[in-house]
C-alpha cells in the first residue's frame, strides 16, 4: 500500500512538471518609434512605467525603434517615454506621442495595459503594439488611432549620417614631420625602434638630420597645441612643447599639415559614416570600415585616400596633382584589446579601456604622457594600473590565438590579406598585412592629416571618447578637449561634457573640431563613440515650421563641410536673387523624367496643383495639404522635391501602403455584426445582429481607460458618454471608433 501510495505521489509530481514545463509564457512586445529629431536621435529613451524608470532597449534590426518586452509580468497603467537627462520629463512623450508634445500640454498617459487587452482578440494581433511617436511619419500613415498599430508599419528612421572630412594626403619623402617604423623585432633598441625607416636627407621640413636620429615626440606628447581654437579661422597653434616635436620651421611645418599647400600635400574630402551602435551611441569605428579603392576590400584601418586623382580635382581643379603623396607603404591591421579592457564600466557605460588615460575631458584617468610609445611598455602600465592579472590579454598581438578577440573578428593567413579559415597557431592572424610588394593590395596610403568641423546641441550627460593614431586633437566650443598628441599606438580619450562645459545650457548649439593625424607606419585607427548627434550643413537646409518654410533659412556650405551661413537679419530680401522650384515625383533623386507627376515647367505655369493640395504661389512659403494629397494617390511612395539654384533636397514624402490603423483594422473581422452610431448629444446607440451570444458591451477612452460597461438591452442599446471626443467601443471579439462631437 505503501509503494503504491508513493508511486502515485511519484507519478502525480512527474506529471505536474511536465505540465509547468509545456505551460508556455506570456510574451507581449511594446515598440516605439522615437521622433527623428536631434532632441531624440541623441538620447537614450526611458519607459517610466507606473512611477518607475527602465531603459528601453534598441531593436538592432529596425532602425528608430526601441523595445519593452514583457514576459508573465503585469501590464502598467500609467506609461511615458522620456529621454535619460529629462529629470522632469519635461519632455515626456504619452499617447499622442510628438504631436501631443507639441500642445505644450502635458502628455497623456499611456494605459498599456488596457490597450493590450483591447486589441489582443483582433485577427491581425500577434502579441505586439507599434507606437508611432514622430509626428511626420504618423502623418503619412495616416492612421485612425494617430501613431498607434497592431501590425508592423515597416518604417525606419535615419541611423547613419555623414560627417565630412578635409584630408591633406602628403608622404615621408614630401615632410619630414611623416616616417616609417622599421620592422620590429626584440633586439632592436628603444633609440632603433625610434629611427625613421624612410628618411629622405633632402626632405621639406626636416625633422631629424641622419638615418639613425631619432624622431622626436614618439607616444602621447600632451601640451603640443594652444588650449583654444582661433574661432574664426579654426586652426590650431603650437605651444613651445609642440615647437620641439617639428623642427626648426615648427610653425610653417605644422601649418602646412592643415593646409592645401603645394608641393606637400593633396586636398580632398572624406565622407566618414556615422552609425547608431548597439549600445544607443553614435559612433565610427575604423576597425569595422571597408577601405574605399581597394583593389581587394578588406576591413580595418583609417586610410581614407587611397586613389585621390577624382577627389583631388573635385575639391580644387587648380589643384597641382601629387602623385607622391599616394606611395604605399606596408600597413597592418587594426590590434584589438582584451575582454578586460573591452568590459564596460558601470558609471560611464563605456568600455574601460575609453577611460583610462586623463586629460582635459576626463580627470579621472591615468597619465598617458609618453606611454603609447612601446607596447611592453605600456602593456606593463596598463596591466599594473587597472590591476589585471599577468595572463590577462592587454594587446591582441600577445593573445592572438587565445579566444580574446571580439566576437566576429576576421581572421587572415599570417602576413597576408588573405581571410582563413578558424586560427590554426601561427598560420593565422587576427591582424592583415600588407605588403608593398606583396599580394593583395600592396600596401596602403599611410601619411595623411584631417580635420572634421562640426555642430552638436548640448544635452546633460552627454560624452565623446575616440582613440587612435597618431595624433588626436579635438576641440569642444574651441576649447581642447582631447590632447593625444604625439606618434603613438592606438591611444584612448573620452570627454564628460557635464564638467567640461559647466555652464553649457541645454539644447545650444556647440562646436566641435576634430584634427588628427596619420604620422607613422605601419597601423592608422581612428575610433568615435558619443551620445551626441554631431551634425554638419547640408549643401543647403530649409528649416521647417508646421510645413512652411521660415524666411531668411538658407545656409550654404564651403568643401567637405564647413558652414557658412547667411546674414539672415533682414528677412525680407535673401531669396530674392535666388531661382525656386519645385517637382512632385516617385523618384527620390528627382532626376528620372518618367517618374514625374508634376514637373517645374508645370508648377510655374500653374503653382496650384491637386486642387490646392500643393500651393506653391508663393516659393518661399509653400502650402502642402497632405489630406488632399493622399487622398489622391495610389500606394506608392511620393516625393515633393524643392531646388533652389543648382541644389535640391526632398521637402516631404508621402507613403501610401493601405495600412489601416488598430481601430479601423480590428473591427473588419466582425463588421457585419456590429454597427455603432452617433444617436444624440453625447450618446452612443450599439447595435448587434448576435445579442444572445454576446452580452456585454464596453466602452473606453482613447488612453484605453474604461469609461462604461454594462449589458445588452437587445439588439440596440444606446449608453451616455460624459464628454465630446473619440471612444472605443467593444462587444464581445469586435471593435468600433466613433467619434462624439
Amino acid at each position: 500500500m505503501k509503494l503504491l501510495k508513493a508511486t502515485i505521489i511519484a507519478i502525480s509530481a512527474f506529471t505536474a512538471a511536465i505540465c509547468a514545463e509545456s505551460k508556455s509564457d506570456t510574451t507581449l512586445d511594446f515598440y516605439v518609434f522615437l521622433p527623428q529629431n536631434q532632441y531624440w536621435v541623441q538620447a537614450t529613451p526611458i519607459i517610466n512605467e507606473d512611477g518607475k524608470d527602465r531603459v528601453l532597449e534598441l531593436v538592432p534590426e529596425k532602425c528608430g525603434w526601441y523595445y519593452r518586452r514583457y514576459v508573465n509580468e503585469k501590464l502598467p497603467s500609467k506609461v511615458f517615454i522620456h529621454a535619460d537627462n529629462d529629470e522632469t520629463m519635461a519632455h515626456a512623450i504619452g499617447f499622442r506621442g510628438e504631436k501631443g508634445a507639441n500642445t505644450g500640454k502635458a502628455p497623456e498617459e499611456i494605459n498599456l495595459n488596457a490597450l493590450f487587452d483591447i486589441y489582443k482578440n483582433s485577427f491581425s494581433f500577434k502579441n505586439a503594439l507599434y507606437f508611432i511617436a514622430d509626428e511626420e511619419k504618423a502623418s503619412i500613415l495616416q492612421g485612425i488611432d494617430f501613431g498607434w498599430y497592431i501590425a508592423d508599419p515597416e518604417i525606419e528612421g535615419d541611423c547613419q549620417y555623414i560627417l565630412t572630412s578635409v584630408i591633406y594626403d602628403t608622404d615621408a619623402s614630401l615632410h619630414g614631420a611623416f616616417s616609417c617604423g622599421p620592422n620590429w623585432n626584440g633586439a632592436l633598441t628603444k633609440a632603433q625602434s625610434h629611427t625613421n625607416a624612410c628618411f629622405y636627407p633632402n626632405v621639406k621640413y626636416s625633422v631629424i638630420a641622419t638615418d639613425s636620429a631619432e624622431m622626436p615626440c614618439m607616444g602621447v606628447t600632451q601640451g603640443m597645441v594652444e588650449p583654444t581654437l582661433d574661432s574664426a579661422s579654426k586652426k590650431m597653434k603650437l605651444t613651445d612643447i609642440g615647437r620641439k616635436c617639428f623642427g626648426t620651421q615648427a610653425d610653417e611645418a605644422f601649418a602646412a599639415m592643415f593646409n592645401q599647400t603645394d608641393g606637400v600635400n593633396e586636398a580632398s574630402c572624406y565622407e566618414m559614416h556615422v552609425s547608431k551602435s548597439s549600445d544607443n551611441k553614435w559612433a565610427f569605428y575604423s576597425d569595422y570600415t571597408y577601405v574605399n579603392g581597394l583593389k581587394n576590400p578588406v576591413a580595418g584601418g583609417f586610410f581614407p585616400v587611397e586613389n585621390s586623382n577624382e577627389n583631388v580635382l573635385t575639391f580644387s581643379p587648380n589643384q597641382k596633382q601629387l602623385p607622391e603623396a599616394r606611395t604605399k607603404r606596408k600597413a597592418e591591421g587594426p590590434i584589438f584589446y582584451g575582454p578586460e579592457l573591452r568590459k564596460i564600466d558601470s558609471t560611464e557605460h563605456t568600455p574601460i579601456f575609453n577611460l583610462f588615460c586623463s586629460g582635459p575631458g576626463w580627470d579621472k584617468g591615468y597619465n598617458c604622457n609618453g606611454l603609447f610609445d612601446d607596447g611592453y611598455e605600456t602593456e606593463l602600465a596598463i596591466r599594473d594600473s587597472l590591476k589585471l592579472g599577468q595572463h590577462d590579454c592587454i594587446f591582441g598581438w600577445s593573445c592572438d590565438f587565445q579566444d580574446a578577440a571580439p566576437e566576429g573578428t576576421p581572421i587572415y593567413v599570417t602576413g597576408t590579406e588573405k581571410p582563413s579559415s578558424p586560427a590554426q597557431g601561427a598560420a593565422a592572424s587576427y591582424r592583415w598585412t600588407s605588403e608593398v610588394d606583396g599580394d593583395g593590395n600592396g600596401g596602403r596610403n599611410h601619411h595623411f592629416c584631417s580635420e572634421t568641423h562640426a555642430r552638436f546641441k548640448f544635452r546633460k550627460n552627454a560624452t565623446f571618447s575616440t582613440s587612435g593614431n597618431d595624433d588626436i586633437w579635438v576641440f569642444i566650443d574651441n576649447k581642447l578637449a582631447v590632447d593625444l598628441g604625439g606618434t603613438h599606438l592606438a591611444a584612448p580619450a573620452y570627454v564628460d561634457l557635464n564638467k567640461f562645459l559647466p555652464k553649457a545650457t541645454e539644447g545650444n548649439e556647440y562646436d566641435i573640431d576634430i584634427f588628427t593625424c596619420d604620422r607613422r607606419t605601419t597601423t592608422s585607427n581612428l575610433n568615435i563613440n558619443t551620445n551626441l548627434y554631431i551634425y554638419q550643413i547640408d549643401v543647403f537646409k530649409i528649416k521647417k515650421e508646421e510645413r512652411f518654410f521660415k524666411k531668411c533659412s538658407v545656409i550654404t556650405k564651403d568643401k567637405c563641410g564647413k558652414p557658412i551661413d547667411f546674414v539672415c537679419d533682414n528677412p525680407e530680401n535673401q531669396f530674392h536673387d535666388r531661382t525656386i522650384t519645385y517637382l512632385f515625383t516617385t523618384d527620390p533623386t528627382g532626376s528620372d523624367p518618367t517618374k514625374t507627376i508634376i514637373s517645374e515647367a508645370e508648377f510655374a505655369t500653374k503653382p496650384i496643383q491637386l486642387d490646392g493640395a500643393i500651393n506653391v504661389s508663393d516659393p518661399i512659403h509653400p502650402v502642402i495639404d497632405q489630406n488632399k494629397i493622399l487622398n489622391s494617390l495610389t500606394e506608392g511612395s511620393y516625393y515633393i522635391i524643392v531646388k533652389i539654384d543648382s541644389n535640391q533636397t526632398i521637402l516631404s514624402t508621402f507613403t501610401v501602403k493601405g495600412k489601416a490603423a488598430i481601430a479601423e483594422r480590428s473591427a473588419k473581422a466582425n463588421s457585419k455584426t456590429l454597427h455603432i452610431t452617433k444617436s444624440g448629444a453625447l450618446e452612443i446607440t450599439i447595435a448587434t445582429d448576435k445579442f444572445s451570444k454576446v452580452k456585454h458591451y464596453a466602452i473606453m477612452d482613447m488612453k484605453g481607460q474604461v469609461i462604461s460597461v454594462g449589458a445588452l438591452n437587445g439588439n440596440t442599446t444606446r449608453i451616455k458618454v460624459p464628454t465630446a471626443g473619440s471612444y472605443i467601443v467593444k462587444v464581445g471579439k469586435s471593435y468600433k471608433r466613433v467619434n462624439i462631437k
